[in-house]
């Protein structure tokens, strides 16, 4: 038996994590240890102990990373990786050796065979030698290796005089720790993203690095399979809407469908499901879980979102048209992947928007025939792409990095 290591450092929620914990219970399975090392053990703890009851005592504490608190600093526009590490202070040589010391007591306690790895690029500095690494990720926190950062907004051609100076100081730093560590130089920062193996979990048409990316990208794990719908002329039920309860448009998506008619099953994550409840309008079904957008979206007229991947490509597979309301750079990014589609429309997710500028912007993804045509395309499209189980992949090179000692043993 083995044990496995499985981490992550940077990014908020849990999303990490659920892209980790299908792997460990995989190997787990197969008769091999999880240990987990995670910035907050305790916000952490239900979602393991959810699918593996026997690790609740499995779980470190890595490096907890959180935004520097100064104004000034986070004015500046965060253009590349190295503008976004920044904000953490990860250019300072003193914060830099800190986390790695962190790493550095994980290790000692976890002492593992293999370690498989999300958003963790200073445990790359710290890892021992000998000791394979498998790096998952979606397409925002893998940068291509081998090459400085690229823009991570696709549509933006050359990086700002300020992210390379970024880009600099983050290698100078993190170069001198890989030095003194590794014994050989660390040729570009992006390489710290990336493994030994390394399974970029994204859509294609959502990479924010995809016109610099050379390797493929593998379908993500948490994307449902969604049979594509009738015309949306022909379908029979309403919109359906998945937005966070922090989102500024709630409220005015809400009054939209109101003054618009238009019946709507809604999620509102993060929120307590009855207040959600009372402050729906009439004709808005607010469920506590998140809905099963297998079934409920090829029969859905639109799909709101705020741009999470998964909900974005379920969309794409059912046909339907979708009114995406991006708040962070990441759903911007998808929902630009989108656009291209012609399949949706983008309002903005912050600031104030009219709830008329909402309802017209419903009533034309279901009444404009290039739109509902576009959305009927992107189905057949995703219907034609061979299906792939990454999850499989993944757990076949981690078993060949188990393996491999006892091959040449033998």
């Amino acid at each position: 038996m083995a044990r496995v290591l499985l981490a992550w450092e940077f990014g908020a929620g849990l999303g990490h994590l659920n892209r980790l914990l299908p792997v460990a219970v995989r190997l787990v399975a197969l008769g091999h240890e999880a240990v987990f090392a995670v910035p907050d053990p305790e916000a952490a703890r239900p979602a393991v102990v959810r699918v593996l009851p026997d690790a609740a005592a499995a779980l470190l504490a890595g490096p907890h990373w959180k935004p520097v608190p100064a104004p000034g600093l986070r004015d500046v526009p965060t253009d590349s990786f190295a503008d976004v590490l920044r904000l953490f202070d990860a250019h300072r040589p003193e914060v830099l050796r800190a986390a790695v010391a962190r790493w550095d007591g994980v290790l000692a306690q976890a002492r593992p065979d293999l370690i498989v790895a999300d958003f963790a690029p200073t445990l790359a500095l710290a890892a021992p030698a000998g000791v394979p690494r498998v790096v998952l990720g979606n397409g925002y926190t893998v940068p291509p290796p081998g090459r400085p950062l690229p823009p991570m907004r696709p549509w933006v051609q050359a990086l700002p005089e300020h992210s390379r100076a970024h880009e600099a100081d983050l290698l100078d730093a993190a170069g001198r720790l890989h030095r003194e560590r590794q014994g050989r130089p660390l040729r570009h920062l992006a390489d710290l993203f990336s493994g030994d193996r390394t399974f970029v979990c994204t859509i294609a048409a959502f990479d924010p690095y995809g016109p610099h990316r050379r390797g493929p990208v593998c379908m993500p794990f948490n994307v449902p399979r969604v049979t594509p719908g009738p015309p949306v002329a022909e379908r029979t039920g309403g919109a359906a809407l998945y937005l966070p309860a922090n989102h500024p448009q709630v409220r005015a998506a809400f009054t939209a469908l109101e003054a618009a008619g238009i019946p709507c099953d809604a999620h509102i994550g993060g929120a307590d499901p009855h207040a959600a409840a009372r402050a729906a309008p009439p004709g808005v079904a607010v469920h506590g879980r998140p809905l099963p957008l297998e079934t409920v979206l090829p029969a859905a007229t639109a799909l709101i979102h705020h741009g999470g991947l998964a909900t974005a490509y379920a969309g794409l597979q059912a046909g339907v048209p979708q009114l995406v309301m991006p708040v962070n750079l990441e759903q911007s990014i998808t929902a630009r992947g989108l656009q291209r589609t012609g399949a949706a429309v983008l309002l903005p997710g912050r600031g104030a928007v009219e709830p008329a500028t909402i309802r017209a912007a419903l009533e034309r993804l279901t009444g404009d025939p290039v739109i509902t045509a576009a959305a009927q395309a992107a189905a057949r499209a995703a219907a034609a792409r061979p299906r792939q189980d990454t999850l499989e992949l993944v757990v076949a090179a981690c078993r060949d990095f188990l393996e491999e000692p006892r091959r040449r043993r033998a």
